[in-house]
């Protein structure tokens, strides 16, 4: 999912960077990409991430853009697990420490009022003074205590509650791009496939014209110079099922632009 969430960024960051460039613009109806084929091929020279975004809609912008949009927008204020549990920590440590000092700044002054007033106050009763004091703070440790982790219990919550947020859009934008780089390689390799063919029928054209009986060198010529660089009449040409088809399509070929004979 790492690896899912950082492909996604990139392109996200990619297609922010081509909103920038002259000559991209964003159609919110198809969710895809405006530009001329040239302007895509040169900025994808730089981009590698650009691979698949030409002609290819991209409906996830809109929920990437909240995501890494916010990420971009809070910088380094934003916090993980970690730190949030951390910050949490810590305070809830000074508020402790503060308390401490509180309780123990109340108890030196009630043992010191109760001297004033009392000089022939017994051992016991101050060591039964004493002891209340450290009761209190005990129970205000207990109640601090208590609310902290209260406190962490309902941080953590709503932390992962939006993390999973996060990752479901993430997923799902994620197995949507795949799909569509999967239909985008297939086509790729196909159309590969077919100049491949369609370069192995050039080479052999000219041989293929001279084995057809009954055609001069000279219209053999003619009839290769014609085919080579028209695609659908070299396909003609390769499906007549045999060499008097062969014929009659190249003599009507080189001859067509002739004026009639009176």
């Amino acid at each position: 999912m790492e690896g899912g969430g950082e492909l996604q960024r990139d392109k996200y960051n990619v297609l922010m960077e081509m909103f920038r460039t002259s000559g991209f613009t964003w159609d919110d109806t198809t969710k895809m990409i405006k530009c001329e084929r040239q302007s895509y091929d040169d900025f994808y020279e730089n981009h590698k991430y650009a691979k698949g975004l030409w002609g290819e809609p991209f409906p996830f912008l809109d929920k990437l853009g909240k995501i890494f949009g916010a990420d971009r927008a809070t910088g380094a204020s934003c916090e993980n697990y970690v730190e949030a549990v951390d910050n949490l920590h810590n305070d809830n440590e000074t508020i402790d420490l503060d308390k401490d000092g509180e309780d123990e700044e109340e108890e030196k002054d009630e043992l010191v009022q109760s001297a004033q007033s009392s000089p022939q106050l017994s051992k016991r009763a101050r060591k039964e003074k004493t002891s209340m004091g450290k009761g209190k703070k005990k129970m205000s440790e207990v109640i601090d205590l208590t609310s902290t982790f209260t406190n962490v219990s309902s941080n953590i919550s709503g932390f992962m509650s939006g993390m999973n947020s996060h990752i479901e859009t993430i997923a799902s934008a994620f197995t949507t791009t795949q799909q569509h780089e999967q239909v985008i390689l297939a086509r790729e390799l196909h159309l590969d496939q077919k100049q491949k063919e369609l370069d192995e029928k050039k080479k052999g054209l000219f041989n293929e014209v001279m084995k057809i009986p009954g055609l001069t060198r000279v219209e053999a010529m003619m009839a290769a110079k014609k085919l080579v660089s028209d695609v659908s009449g070299l396909t003609i040409f390769y499906e007549c099922p045999d060499d008097e088809w062969k014929k009659d399509f190249i003599l009507n070929l080189i001859y067509s632009d002739l004026p009639p004979f009176n």
